[in-house]
């Protein structure tokens, strides 16, 4: 809407004003952020626990009471999906800063990342396959099993980004040495 309708007829608006950045991305800087942000938090600790929970406290029936009508209305459904969709998220985020890293080891954690939302998704859908047909002893153990796999996958996706870190600065060096300075 034009800004003239806004002053006439609404009580409360906003506008927005973009201005272009001038400044450079540092590229390594931003990663290294993320990347201490992951190692900071809880994750682990939090995926061991749900893990242990999951094992000996998960009350499919209460989890998923009335999912049948809309699989929505679980909590538990939605949070699934949202730590699968993260991960997708933060493989695109790799992905981006890589293009202008140009760090090989970061191409094979954006696959790694996106393998691990796969299964995420897959451990969503033994969920999903006890909500229509029946929440039986298997269907626990298969997605307990894919949950276990996800921990250790994340903790060596995690190892490898921080070696992928350290190695891209000397990689951006290497590449400068190489790169004959122009005298002026």
């Amino acid at each position: 809407m034009p800004y003239a309708d806004f002053e006439k007829g609404y009580a409360f608006y906003s506008t927005f004003h973009f201005e272009e950045f001038s400044g450079a991305f540092d590229y390594k800087v931003i990663l290294s952020g993320s990347v201490e942000k992951i190692q900071q938090s809880n994750i682990f600790n939090n995926l061991e626990s749900f893990i242990i929970d999951f094992t000996t406290k998960f009350n499919f029936e209460d989890e998923f009471r009335g999912a049948r009508s809309n699989i929505w209305g679980s909590l538990f459904y939605r949070n699934l999906m949202y730590v699968s969709g993260s991960r997708l998220l933060y493989s695109q985020f790799i992905d981006h800063i890589n293009k202008n890293l140009q760090n090989p080891g970061l191409d094979n954690i954006v696959k790694d990342f996106q393998n691990v939302s796969t299964k995420w998704k897959f451990a969503i859908s033994w969920l999903l396959k006890g909500v229509y047909t029946g929440y039986s002893p298997v269907i626990h153990d298969k997605a307990l099993k894919i949950f276990e796999d996800i921990l250790k996958e994340e903790r060596n996706i995690l190892s490898k980004l921080q070696d992928a870190l350290d190695n891209t600065g000397s990689a951006q060096n290497e590449k400068n040495a190489k790169t004959p300075a122009l005298i002026l």
